[in-house]
């Protein structure tokens, strides 16, 4: 959708089974990305026809509705506790999955960790420090991987990086982080903070740095493993990646900063502007 220019799209995702039909229905009119959900588990065990539609909305003016669905897909949900052990101390002190700090057992040269599975969990060797809002992003310390699309842990490639740098998309400049993702990978900035218990959010503009013939790169922000929103940009303009952070507040949360080459990785020369908690 073109921003101020379409009235909003309405989406629907549908699925069905014989007499059973389920829906779900979700009207928008901007460009940030929202999650829409269908809760399929009453159709277990059936032949199900699966539907994605979108139409002009109340209004039916299809006006600049470039509609689009990102990464739709059928997930297996039911997560629950596992213990998950991890060989080597290393001085890691306390552990981060989706729903907060969890405590960890030394069990001889094994630290475990009973953490939600499937899902992400991240060893700590300290607390992370409370910020204050607002924050700027690029200030904060942060551990920076590069893994291919296999989910490989990559040793120095070719190009990938993240650094502090004043950055330029579409004539205009803003403070923040320039990344180079890895060919055909990810380059992947973890942000440990404690957020103060008050609502926040996370905004930041992201763009391709001017210059770049670069056919597209992917930015995502991911909360203790779970990814919050996810766009993917090409050349041109600043545009503004958002999420909600309301749920975590007063807690330890690992903020990840990925990006995604979508590809080959000629000139992606990835741009965060401004990234910030507030």
């Amino acid at each position: 959708m073109q921003a101020n220019r379409s009235d909003g799209v309405t989406f629907s995702m549908a699925a069905g089974a014989g007499s059973t039909q389920l829906e779900q229905r979700w009207h928008h009119a901007s460009e940030d990305l929202r999650e829409i959900e269908l809760d399929i588990t009453s159709l277990a065990s059936q032949t199900v026809t699966v539907e994605l539609a979108v139409d002009p909305g109340p209004e039916r003016s299809p006006s600049h509705d470039w509609a689009r669905w990102t990464r739709p897909r059928i997930e297996r949900r039911g997560q629950r506790p596992a213990p998950v052990g991890f060989a080597g101390q290393a001085g890691y002190g306390i552990a981060v999955d989706r729903r907060g700090l969890q405590p960890i057992r030394c069990e001889g040269p094994v630290l475990t960790v009973d953490a939600l599975q499937p899902g992400s969990v991240f060893l700590l060797r300290r607390q992370p420090p409370e910020i204050t809002l607002p924050t700027q992003l690029a200030d904060q310390p942060r551990t920076v991987i590069f893994v291919d699309d296999s989910g490989r842990e990559l040793t120095g490639p070719e190009h990938a990086a993240v650094r502090p740098e004043r950055l330029t998309v579409g004539g205009v400049t803003k403070k923040g982080l320039f990344v180079h993702p890895p060919n055909h990978g990810r380059t992947v900035a973890y942000l440990p903070i404690a957020l103060p218990k008050r609502p926040a959010h996370l905004s930041c503009a992201i763009g391709v740095r001017d210059g770049s013939t670069s056919e597209g790169v992917i930015f995502a922000v991911e909360a203790n493993g779970v990814e919050l929103a996810r766009r993917r940009m090409v050349p041109g303009t600043w545009e503004t990646l958002s999420t909600d952070l309301s749920d975590l507040a007063g807690k330890p949360v690992v903020l990840s900063l990925v990006t995604d080459s979508d590809g080959a990785f000629n000139c992606d020369w990835a741009c965060w502007g401004e990234p910030m908690v507030q």
